[in-house]
């Protein structure tokens, strides 16, 4: 009999963590789960780590080489989940004991749920509070598909951690669920599952605890790395030129927005050219969701070329959209919606 969730957990090198993890989850008021661990090419010995758990019959323990980074990982554990209800999970945070129960209590309240999501606490690497880190959206209890295609456009505001997905809608979009995105991933999954209608809910108690280690490129004072913040570009415009093949909203979406967003993501390259850093597949990628197909390869020098002067227009008013909004928003913030503004 397959279990009514799914809790997926990939991991690299976090063994020191993974033993309050999976704990945090074996203690869960709700026990119809199972938990797959994935050790995605890791130096230490995960196995030894997490043997004690393996002896629950829930718990199973997955293993390969070399490592493939983050987006193969939960790809490749998402094929293996048996259950109706999917929690993507990181191996250093920690579930409130109730999170399962009242996240599967908000998806059969609400039918068209593609994913449940909710408020968390961020914590440091001993597990200590951190009061003063993340941001509290107003968002509302029940949003409808269209509406968080529009706002992920702008920014990424689902917390993947806290996040519960319905199976039977992720697996219609794994099939688009490439390529190998190494750290924004998540956003790609959220874009599609509201291309396709399905709504978003929201619970604002916090029944995760979200670890925040000296490494996190969520730490506000550390910059991204190349790759992040290439894929911080990538990822809207990528995601949201195969979402159209889902509904008319995204559609409408992206010939509004395509051309702004291809703009951002040549900003973004010329920064990282200027760094050292670009990767010409990069700048194939962007050209080729944009333009559809490409007669040859193309260069940066070239389509800078091509959108001048409308590309230094556009980076003008995002400049512009940007001191108006509360957070430095992941995507762009032409877009304007009143839940990012200060």
């Amino acid at each position: 009999m397959s279990p009514l969730v799914s809790i997926l957990v990939p991991s690299y090198n976090l063994g020191r963590f993974l033993p309050a993890t999976l704990e945090s989850i074996r203690t869960q008021t709700l026990q119809d789960f199972e938990c797959i661990i994935g050790d995605d090419g890791s130096s230490e010995p995960i196995r030894d780590v997490v043997s004690d758990y393996l002896k629950d019959k829930r718990f199973s323990f997955i293993q390969w080489t070399p490592n493939r980074g983050a987006h193969p990982a939960i790809r490749f554990l998402y094929t293996q989940a048996r259950g109706a209800y999917w929690c993507p999970f990181s191996s250093d945070d920690l579930y409130e004991p109730d999170f399962l129960a009242k996240r599967v209590e908000q998806m059969e309240r609400y039918p068209m749920a593609g994913l449940v999501h909710g408020g968390t606490r961020i914590v440091d690497e001993e597990g200590r509070e951190m009061s003063d880190q993340g941001l509290v959206f107003d968002l509302p209890a029940q949003m409808p598909g269209s509406l968080a295609l529009e706002l992920l456009v702008q920014h990424n505001f689902v917390t993947g951690p806290g996040a519960m997905l319905r199976a039977s809608v992720a697996r219609l979009v794994l099939p688009f669920y490439t390529p190998n995105w190494r750290y924004t991933q998540d956003w790609l999954m959220w874009i599609l599952v509201a291309a396709m209608g399905f709504d978003f809910i929201w619970d604002p108690r916090p029944l995760v605890r979200y670890r925040m280690r000296a490494q996190s490129l969520n730490r506000p004072e550390q910059g991204l790395v190349p790759a992040a913040s290439a894929e911080a570009r990538l990822i809207p415009l990528w995601a949201l030129s195969l979402a159209v093949q889902y509904s008319s909203d995204a559609s409408r979406l992206w010939t509004r927005w395509k051309k702004t967003l291809y703009h951002l993501w040549l900003r973004r390259a010329i920064k990282l050219k200027m760094e050292g850093t670009l990767q010409p597949e990069w700048v194939q990628l962007a050209a080729q969701r944009y333009y559809g197909e490409l007669n040859g390869e193309t260069s940066l020098v070239r389509e800078i070329l091509r959108h001048q002067p409308s590309a230094l227009v556009t980076w003008w008013k995002e400049r512009g959209a940007r001191s108006r909004q509360r957070l430095c928003v992941s995507g762009s913030a032409l877009l304007d919606a009143p839940l990012f503004r200060k």
